[in-house]
């Protein structure tokens, strides 16, 4: 991880893969997968979008901010532009 940056993470150029083993169910699980992860590519060599990258970010905001992931898509982007959280279920055939 030492060559990813936010910048990397935030474009999806980390080269991390797409998301991770069905078989990982908690963070403790997720940090030991992390300690043997690989990037694909390497950073900021081509775009590959990444579900691993986009949670290092909220994960990141959450420790600095010390708020939430949901309080502050509300606080940040969803309040300033006056709108409202929505209920939204995806249909079981897409998950």
């Amino acid at each position: 991880f030492s060559t990813i940056t936010v910048r990397s993470l935030a474009t999806h150029t980390s080269g991390l893969p797409f998301k991770t083993p069905e078989n990982i169910k908690s963070r403790d699980e997720w940090e030991k997968y992390a300690t043997t992860l690989k990037t694909d590519t390497g950073s900021d060599k081509e775009y590959q979008y990444s579900n691993i990258g986009i949670g290092l970010i909220g994960y990141a905001l959450e420790t600095v901010t010390h708020q939430n992931y949901n309080q502050l898509f509300r606080s940040k982007i969803l309040n300033p532009l006056g709108m409202q959280p929505i209920a939204f279920t995806v249909p079981k055939k897409l998950k």
